[in-house]
């Protein structure tokens, strides 16, 4: 099991994803914008940051539904990050995207050090669910008198 780290690392390590994560948006449309011609600039780069923004939301983002777990999404974030470095030095921009490559470095390494404890009663609460005798049944809450008839012992 991972051991938990402190609230300053999880501090750190929130940030600089967030600051990632502003700074991969930013570079898809400046890409499409430098290595496009303009006529597919736009298009490509409003359907692109579209896309990334569902698929984030839906498997990447700390509240996601569908949340893809521990080692595999620190791994494609990173990835995710490094490549959008990458397309900024393609761009002409070489010193952005190095600073956003060691940024990326930084955070893996930081994901490298354990949980949080919000992130350890998460995973507990996906892998323990509750159990089915401890669901109530809508008559029972909505009418606490309504066992009061049964025979049952």
């Amino acid at each position: 099991m991972p051991r938990r780290v402190g609230p300053g690392v999880l501090l750190l390590r929130s940030l600089l994803s967030f600051l990632l994560e502003l700074a991969a948006l930013i570079s898809l449309g400046v890409a499409a914008f430098h290595l496009l011609p303009l006529a597919w600039a736009v298009p490509v780069g409003i359907a692109s940051l579209v896309v990334v923004v569902l698929a984030w939301g839906r498997w990447m983002a700390p509240r996601a539904s569908h949340r893809i777990g521990r080692p595999a999404r620190p791994l494609l974030a990173g990835g995710f990050f490094l490549l959008a470095a990458a397309l900024l030095a393609l761009s002409g921009l070489p010193w952005p995207g190095l600073a956003m490559g060691v940024g990326a470095s930084a955070l893996l390494g930081l994901e490298r050090f354990g949980r949080g404890r919000d992130e350890e009663r998460r995973v507990r609460e996906v892998r323990l669910p509750v159990p089915p005798e401890q669901h109530l049944d809508v008559n029972e809450r909505d009418d606490p008198g309504a066992d009061a008839g049964r025979d049952d012992p």
